[in-house]
């Protein structure tokens, strides 16, 4: 069973336990979610190829090339025929962060912010 699993199931159980009247154990039980959601994030977190080769600064065959080794422990998956990444087993390089936000703004057609040099 995956964390993503757990998590939902613990969810449903949240929902039951609020609809019988027991809301301070559905609070608890929500709280630690949240807390269990918080804490692993980047587990949790999917990207997409095109995400994943702007956040780690690498080419989509240095990543195809360890798609099965990944895949095999959990941490890529197939989504909609689409390869996915889980945003923990890729390393941050560089200012990748800047250029994931430029490639998604290029996307929905916005046009990045330049600055003037002094």
């Amino acid at each position: 069973m995956s964390l993503e699993e757990v998590l939902q199931e613990a969810e449903a159980e949240a929902i039951v336990l609020r609809q019988h009247g027991h809301l301070d154990q559905a609070k608890t039980l929500e709280r630690m979610i949240q807390k269990v959601r918080a804490s692993a994030a980047e587990y949790l977190e999917w990207m997409s190829e095109e995400d994943a080769t702007l956040y780690t600064g690498r080419n989509v065959r240095w990543l195809r090339s360890r798609f099965a080794a990944w895949e095999r422990r959990g941490h890529a998956r197939w989504h909609h025929a689409r390869r996915q990444y889980r945003r923990i087993i890729l390393e941050h390089r560089g200012n990748a962060e800047s250029a994931l936000t430029a490639g998604r703004s290029a996307a929905v057609g916005e046009r990045p912010i330049r600055r003037r040099r002094p």
